[in-house]
């Protein structure tokens, strides 16, 4: 791609048995460059990265060779590279590759809820917003209904389009669907921010708030909720909040440089 250095010689693909589909040789190949890329820095990572994203590509053209443990393979080595390739020179790369993943990814969707999900989060990271709503309005209008994770990967397509009260109104709807599971505790603190991006302080404090009572030893909550707290000028609960956090956080934690200061300034 334009701006980037050559690539770096790819690592020698074996040479495929006679009867062995080309499809599955690439992927074979593709997930070699992956994992030598991962061992890699700088240029030279980016370049076998491209080798791998250019492997992947080709494996799915022959995807129809693949068994269903290969396409699941072939999916997530898709997602995992697109990905990681955030450098903005191969910007165009990464969302060719999305869109190349949402094609294999339809291929797993169908009965499966949570391929559909993936599917959609393919589709906006390969620039197609409007076909990612309209799947996930389906899905949730349909098998998902119950799924939290589709609601909040709906929420977060209303997010990226600065939505924010279709956003909320999608992480309420994933908080009536999960009201007490794994995930509600990233859906609390996906509603503080999105509130806080819609300049709405005291809603964002309200929704930290009634995550702390669920979960009153999460640091990321206490945190984003002092945060709220010190913004609103309640200094006080800011500290008692503060000083809540720092029990729960281990001492070596990134956060905690963080809230000793804010403490302090107090």
């Amino acid at each position: 791609p334009e701006g980037v250095g050559p690539r770096p010689p790819a690592t020698p693909a074996p040479t495929p048995p006679p009867n062995e589909p080309r499809a599955r040789h690439r992927l074979a190949a593709a997930e070699l460059f992956w994992r030598s890329a991962q061992r890699k820095e700088g240029e030279n990572r980016l370049g076998a990265m491209l080798n791998a994203a250019d492997t992947l590509t080709r494996a799915a053209v022959g995807r129809d060779q693949l068994t269903p443990a290969e396409l699941k393979k072939l999916a997530r080595l898709l997602n995992e590279v697109g990905l990681a390739l955030t450098d903005k020179r191969v910007a165009r790369q990464a969302k060719a590759l999305a869109q190349v993943e949402a094609a294999v990814l339809l291929d797993l969707s169908k009965g499966s809820p949570r391929h559909a999900i993936e599917r959609a989060q393919a589709l906006v990271r390969g620039g197609q917003e409007a076909d990612a709503l309209a799947e996930l309005e389906a899905l949730i209008g349909g098998p998902g209904a119950r799924l939290p994770l589709a609601h909040m990967a709906l929420a977060e397509l209303h997010l990226s389009a600065e939505r924010y009260d279709l956003a909320v109104l999608s992480y309420h709807q994933a908080l009536a669907v999960a009201p007490n599971t794994s995930a509600t505790a990233k859906i609390y603190l996906a509603l503080g921010g999105t509130y806080l991006l819609a300049k709405e302080p005291d809603k964002a404090r309200s929704a930290y708030e009634a995550g702390a009572r669920l979960y009153p030893d999460h640091p990321k909550i206490l945190l984003a909720l002092a945060e709220v707290y010190l913004h609103l000028g309640q200094r006080g609960d800011a500290s008692r909040t503060l000083r809540a956090a720092l029990k729960v956080l281990p001492p070596n934690h990134p956060d905690r440089k963080r809230a000793e200061s804010a403490l302090e300034g107090l």
